[in-house]
C-alpha cells in the first residue's frame, strides 16, 4: 500500500517508496531472524531430550553394578557433549536474540522516519490543494 502511494506522489512520493521498501525489507529479515531463533530453540530441545536420554541412561549404569568403571565414565563424557551442545546452542539463541533486537530498533527508527514522512507528504498534499483551489479561483475569473 505505501508503495502505490509513493508512487501516487509522483516525485514527491519516491523517498517515502524507499522508506517503504526498507521497511518491508527489514520486515523480511525480522522474519528470517525469528525463524532462526525458532530453529535454534528446537535444536536446543532436542539436544536436551538427548541429554535426559543420556541421564538416565547414566543412572541406569550406576545402578547395574555389573558394569565397568570404564562405561560409567564414557557415559559421563557423552554428557559431559550434550552439555557442550547445549552452551553452543544457547550461546546462538542469545545471538540471534540480538539480532532480533537490532532488527527491531532499526524497524522502530524506519517506522519513525515512515511517519515523518507521512506528514511531510501529508503537509504537502494540503498546501498542493490549497493552491489547486486558488488556482481554480484565479482560472473561474
Amino acid at each position: 500500500n505505501a508503495t502505490i502511494e509513493a508512487a501516487r506522489a509522483g516525485d514527491r512520493g519516491r523517498g517515502f517508496a524507499v522508506v517503504a521498501d526498507e521497511i518491508r525489507t527489514l520486515s523480511i529479515r525480522c522474519d528470517e531472524s525469528a525463524q532462526e531463533i525458532a530453529d535454534v530453540i528446537k535444536k536446543g530441545s532436542v539436544d536436551i531430550e538427548e541429554g535426559v536420554s543420556l541421564v538416565l541412561r547414566s543412572a541406569d549404569v550406576l545402578e547395574n553394578t555389573a558394569r565397568s568403571a570404564h562405561d560409567v565414565s564414557q557415559q559421563i563424557h557423552n554428557v559431559s557433549s550434550v552439555i557442550n551442545k547445549l552452551n553452543q546452542n544457547m550461546s546462538g539463541v542469545s545471538e540471534a536474540t540480538d539480532k532480533v533486537n537490532t532488527i527491531s530498533l532499526s524497524n522502530n527508527k524506519a517506522v519513525e522516519m515512515l511517519l515523518e514522512s507521512t506528514k511531510n507528504l501529508t503537509k504537502i498534499t494540503q498546501l498542493l490543494s490549497e493552491d489547486a483551489i486558488k488556482l481554480q479561483e484565479v482560472v473561474n475569473k
